[in-house]
């Protein structure tokens, strides 16, 4: 029997080995014994075998090594190819499953405004705004100090939340034209709404795949969580 190069039609896929290599399964063992004498088994010039083309990639490689091979498609299907076939010892390895990947929300990005007015200066220098509670977001912390009421924010918790003051004109003359004194202009810069904007830009990172520097440089927030086991961080950026 000769052990010559032969391409076999299965399914509509060429594969092309060697004749010993396709003897090893009885079925196509006895289909080439035989096809000189089998008036439709060959299409094109090529042994043909209606049968799942894709599921003899696997079937092919075990019939040149005899080893177990690793399935390209469901497992049943290749068994039920090999019983076809009449292959004995047939085994197959299931291809390991890859890993889920963590469902995170795509970016986001908010923007808050808040209005407010001036309240007082603080000891250590830093200006105290005072706002209605009810408007202030969640991660804006508002207390009361010395001298300070209910919804008093200074000026440095508003800029760590990414708060930035809009710029408003300066009340620099009375409406005759005259300069005002320092008690004029704190009580109206006292009376004056004011406001604050903010746009953050939240990411989700799966820290399986990446990871985050919390050294303040690259993101203002960084908050770790888990779900289902998976580490992520939620790492926000004030604009």
């Amino acid at each position: 029997m000769s052990s010559g190069v032969i391409t076999l039609n299965v399914g509509g896929f060429l594969y092309t080995t060697t004749r010993s290599t396709l003897e090893r399964a009885p079925v196509i063992d006895a289909l080439l014994r035989n096809q000189g004498s089998l008036a439709d088994c060959s299409f094109e010039g090529n042994p043909f075998i209606d049968r799942d083309g894709e599921a003899f990639k696997d079937i092919l490689a075990f019939l040149r090594s005899g080893f177990p091979v690793v399935a390209h498609v469901p497992v049943p299907i290749l068994e039920q190819e090999a019983d076809f076939y009449c292959i004995k010892d047939f085994r197959v390895i299931s291809a390991p499953k890859k890993p889920k990947k963590l469902f995170l929300p795509e970016s986001t990005k908010d923007q808050d405004t808040i209005r407010g007015y001036f309240h007082d200066v603080t000891r250590r220098g830093q200006k105290r705004y005072r706002f209605d509670v009810d408007t202030l977001p969640a991660n804006v912390s508002s207390h009361q100090g010395s001298g300070g009421v209910s919804g008093c924010v200074d000026e440095k918790d508003l800029a760590i939340s990414g708060f930035r003051l809009e710029p408003a004109p300066p009340v620099a003359k009375t409406d005759s034209g005259e300069q005002v004194d320092e008690f004029t202009r704190i009580q109206a810069q006292i009376a004056e709404e004011l406001v604050l904007k903010r746009t953050q830009i939240t990411h989700y990172v799966d820290l399986q795949e990446f990871s985050v520097p919390d050294d303040g440089s690259t993101w203002d927030v960084v908050k770790s969580q888990s779900v289902n086991g998976q580490e992520f961080a939620v790492v926000t950026k004030y604009q």
